[in-house]
């Protein structure tokens, strides 16, 4: 929460869900060979999941505010992060929206805005998302 306010206090545009929902946690992981700790954003696209599995907080049937970014809010949101230096990379997941391979196109657009367009060097982690 203090990055929260953190970040409000530098006018950091964030999205309304974000601020909402707190979907997304800052935190470090052991990178290289060097063995030194980067910040990454870890987001999920979207917690609004077709599936039922039992075991996840985001299944269908249980009843958690919903909410699906954009490729385009995920790329603003991570770069605005960027080039305020408070991460090096981004943890990028998701449920699945409508069936698997619309929910991998959306992530691959994502990374494409984010390298493509925005020149992002940064580290990028995607989960790939099973089909059952």
């Amino acid at each position: 929460m203090m990055l929260l306010v953190v970040l409000l206090e530098a006018g950091v545009l964030i999205p309304k869900m974000v601020l909402e929902m707190v979907m997304f946690l800052v935190f470090a992981i052991v990178g290289g060979a060097d063995g030194r700790c980067i910040s990454l954003l870890k987001i999920l696209m979207s917690n609004a999941c077709i599936y039922d599995c039992k075991y996840c907080i985001n299944r269908c049937s249980n009843s958690v505010k919903r909410a699906t970014f954009t490729p385009r809010e995920i790329a603003d949101l991570t770069i605005q992060f960027y080039k305020r230096n408070y991460i090096e990379g981004l943890f990028l997941s998701s449920a699945v929206i409508k069936n698997p391979n619309f929910t991998m196109e959306r992530l691959y657009e994502t990374i494409f805005i984010l390298r493509k367009e925005y020149h992002f060097n940064g580290y990028i982690h995607v989960k790939t998302i099973p089909r059952f």
